[in-house]
């Protein structure tokens, strides 16, 4: 399911879920932080062979179409 799919039917990206508080709270508790979630996952995807997912840029429209 590509980036823009997923947006459009409704999930949250993975930055928005990496930054909410209490996903935060819950990683701290397990011992792990956002960053090492977010750098296994891109590395399975490598591995998976997906590429990379985009990711939407600071300041930029919720809903962007991935190339």
């Amino acid at each position: 399911m590509t980036d823009f799919i997923s947006f459009a039917a409704g999930e949250p990206r993975l930055d928005d879920i990496l930054a909410d508080p209490i996903i935060g709270l819950v990683l701290k508790r397990d011992g792990l932080s956002a960053e090492r979630v977010a750098a296994l996952l891109a590395r399975e995807q490598r591995r998976l062979g997906f590429g990379s997912v985009p990711r939407r840029a600071a300041g930029s429209p919720a809903l962007a179409c991935a190339a």
